[in-house]
C-alpha cells in the first residue's frame, strides 16, 4: 500500500506532539475502502495502533480519554467530541473553512 503524503505529514504532526497513543483517537465515516485504506496508511505512518470506530458506532470507551480525534469523511468531521479534544478532519473537503475549534457537530 502506497503511504499518502498527507497522511505522513499527520503522522509527523502527531508523532511530535506530547499526545501519548491512548490519546489519539480515529474515526470513519464508514468502512468504504477510501476511509479505510487513509486510517491504515495513517497509522502506519504513526508507527502505533490507534484506537478507531465506524460511524453510527458511539465512541468506544478506549478512545474515551482521546485528546485528539483524527476525523476521516464529513459526517465523522462533524461529530460532537467534547471541548477538551482536539479534531484533525481528513477526506473532508466539502468543509473546509466551516470547522471551527469547539463548534459543536450537527
Amino acid at each position: 500500500m502506497r503511504r499518502s503524503p498527507a497522511a505522513l505529514v499527520l503522522a509527523a504532526l502527531l508523532s511530535a506532539c506530547p499526545a501519548r497513543a491512548q490519546e489519539v483517537a480515529a474515526v470513519l465515516t464508514s468502512a468504504a475502502g477510501p476511509y479505510q485504506a487513509a486510517f491504515e496508511s495513517f497509522q502506519k505512518a504513526l508507527g502505533r495502533r490507534v484506537p478507531f470506530w465506524r460511524l453510527p458506532a458511539p465512541r468506544p470507551g478506549s478512545a474515551a480519554r482521546a485528546r485528539v480525534i483524527v476525523a476521516f469523511g464529513g459526517e465523522a468531521a462533524t461529530q460532537d467530541y467534547g471541548e477538551g479534544a482536539a479534531l484533525i478532519a481528513c477526506m473532508a473537503p466539502g468543509l473546509a473553512g466551516r470547522l471551527r475549534h469547539g463548534e459543536r457537530g450537527r
